[in-house]
């Protein structure tokens, strides 16, 4: 793909989706062999986006560091949207246990099951 389409695509103006793109350079098999740390591959990725003409102006869409904050956001608003219904469910599974529990009757004695 062209570099202008690629750039159409990062800034959201040629396909509209719900959650961005987000442009990396990938490590070589050479980066790998001659041991590249992440460190540097990532500052390898953000000189690479940055210099060059087509990405400079959509270099807030790229790069690793970019894509794991979106990739956070998701989970978190995915994690956001559940967290209700997971405590709905929880709390009426609570409810049909203390409701079950109080079908045995009262602990002997006086005691509660902890003290016997």
């Amino acid at each position: 793909m062209p570099a202008k389409a690629i750039k159409l695509v990062l800034s959201d103006t040629k396909l509209h989706t719900q959650v961005a793109f987000a442009g990396v350079v990938n490590r070589s098999q050479e980066d790998i062999i001659s041991r590249r740390n992440i460190g540097e591959a990532r500052a390898a990725e953000l000189d690479f986006f940055s210099a060059h003409p087509e990405y400079s102006s959509v270099t807030a869409h790229c790069g690793l560091h970019n894509l794991a904050k979106a990739l956070n956001h998701i989970l978190v608003e995915h994690i956001r949207a559940l967290l209700p219904s997971l405590k709905t469910s929880i709390e009426e599974m609570l409810d049909k246990r203390f409701h079950e529990l109080k079908l045995y009757g009262d602990p002997l004695n006086g005691q509660s099951a902890g003290t016997r």
